[in-house]
């Protein structure tokens, strides 16, 4: 039986109503939620929200009219709840979230289609297909996102995905695979890789990066990548790079030493040869230092950077000499370097 307050919520008297609806929750009873299906229409908006809360509350398998009351709305926010409640019903929810998925605004499809992949999961390689189909970019990038859920995932699938008009598309891709060891071993995909790092979006260039550099040491291709990325003055392409290249023994790729003592940026030298104990690190930073054709700026940086750290006899002395140096700012920085070294 419906609490007598269902009486009063299309009272004349404001404060009537809005207790009416209070006290119905407090109430908390799902024989009231068909008192709140009016209030849908309401000119109000608090009074359509508290119907949707209402629906959101109570709602259950056999209110396929209230979901459908909702799915025809003419506000986007009820079409959009329409998608989600439609879960809590049997079959019928199928025809209704098929109906959303199409619907004339984006945000009424986007949250069809997420409610299509939980409704029907059993089909997902089917709804995967369709889903890149879609005209909307997002719904494409929500499709790559269910990748990981497929059966047999297609690689010609993320191939498809990389070539993307969207770069949020191809970034989704992106992210499947460096968040899949086995997919970032495979060759199949690196020469889309490759033609995507030669984007303008250092944004692009980044997820990039983080895939391909770990596979440097066995692909010429992706060598003369990374020699030329190391040219970059961006923080956004050098960081990614220089960390990745930290996992591997990225002294190996051919030509990179040489680079480096000429014409790598110096925020990539400098961040490389960071805390770099290798001895090629150590190798490349005494030639670097008594290499005069490096700025005296970054010179300056790679001894600053070795204050407080381990240092070598051979680096030491070479620093003892540059803080003779006619140059005042590498003399300067020499000495401050010696007075704290000492003092350690």
């Amino acid at each position: 039986m419906r609490h007598p307050a269902t009486l009063r919520l299309n009272h004349k008297d404001e404060r009537q109503r809005r207790r009416a609806v209070r006290k119905l929750f407090e109430v908390n009873d799902a024989i009231n939620l068909v008192s709140f299906v009016p209030l849908l229409e309401d000119d109000d908006q608090w009074y359509r929200e508290r119907a949707m809360e209402a629906i959101t509350k109570w709602a259950g398998v056999n209110d396929i009219e209230i979901v459908n009351k909702l799915s025809n709305s003419k506000y986007v926010e009820q079409r959009v709840l329409a998608s989600k409640i439609s879960l809590r019903l049997g079959q019928e929810k199928l025809e209704i979230i098929d109906k959303l998925c199409i619907d004339k605004d984006i945000a009424v499809r986007i949250a069809g289609w997420e409610s299509k992949f939980r409704a029907d999961s059993d089909k997902i390689d089917e709804l995967i297909l369709e889903g890149l189909k879609s005209k909307d970019k997002i719904i494409r990038k929500i499709t790559i996102n269910k990748l990981t859920q497929m059966k047999n995932l297609d690689a010609q699938i993320i191939i498809s995905a990389l070539q993307d008009d969207s770069y949020a598309v191809r970034k989704a891709a992106l992210e499947i695979i460096k968040n899949d060891s086995k997919l970032s071993e495979m060759d199949i995909f690196d020469d889309y890789l490759l033609e995507m790092s030669d984007s303008d979006t250092k944004k692009e260039i980044n997820g990039v990066i983080k895939i391909l550099v770990k596979k440097s040491l066995e692909n010429q291709k992706i060598q003369e990548k990374v020699i030329s990325w190391s040219k970059s003055e961006s923080v956004e392409i050098i960081d990614p790079l220089v960390s990745t290249l930290r996992e591997i023994r990225w002294w190996e790729i051919s030509k990179i030493k040489e680079h480096m003592y000429e014409e790598s940026s110096d925020l990539f030298v400098t961040r490389l040869l960071r805390g770099n104990r290798e001895t090629v690190a150590t190798e490349i930073r005494i030639k670097i230092l008594s290499n005069s054709k490096r700025s005296e700026e970054m010179q300056a940086r790679i001894i600053e950077d070795l204050v407080g750290r381990p240092i070598d006899e051979k680096t030491l002395k070479l620093i003892k000499e540059i803080s003779n140096s006619e140059s005042l700012l590498l003399s300067t920085i020499s000495k401050e370097f010696l007075q704290e070294h000492k003092e350690i």
